[in-house]
């Protein structure tokens, strides 16, 4: 919103939001989405129902087109461009993943791909997490429930 708000003309040209590997993604397939994970942290996220939350893309303003289709991390999102294929050295037609963020990702490194056990990232960060088959809410803000990697579960943390 600060960019909406201080340099609208910038943002009048944006056609959609990205994470980082969405765009390299879209460089890859010309696809424009995201996964679960992702899209969870993005603050526009319907957490259970998986989907944008019309009622914050209502109230930001926001144009619903503007972020991008939502996938489960093992989706195939589309194939390896010719364009994209000739420039990392690979084969064209290659499938490609769109995977998960770099949290959800140290849920599944961690082995929480079911309801489990706690565990403790260490890292440029720290958290204890776990898979969850719901969103645990906390009414003082102190946890953040992303959407897990594996469908229908989440990671309270």
């Amino acid at each position: 919103m600060w960019l909406r708000d201080n340099e609208p003309d910038l943002f009048a040209r944006v056609h959609k939001f990205l994470h980082i590997k969405d765009f390299i993604a879209y460089r890859m397939t010309s696809a424009f989405v995201t996964d679960r994970s992702d899209a969870s942290g993005m603050n526009l996220y319907n957490l259970e129902g998986g989907t944008w939350s019309d009622e914050i893309l209502n109230a930001i303003q926001l144009d619903p087109r503007r972020p991008p289709e939502i996938h489960n991390s093992t989706d195939v999102i589309g194939k390896l461009t010719k364009q994209a294929a000739e420039q990392l050295g690979l084969v064209p037609g290659t499938p490609v993943v769109i995977g998960g963020g770099d949290g959800a990702s140290a849920v599944v490194e961690a082995g929480a791909v079911m309801e489990s056990p706690a565990y403790n990232y260490i890292g440029s960060s720290s958290w204890i997490s776990f898979a969850a088959t719901r969103p645990i809410y906390d009414p003082g803000r102190r946890i953040f429930n992303w959407a897990h990697m594996v469908p229908d579960l989440f990671a309270p943390c």
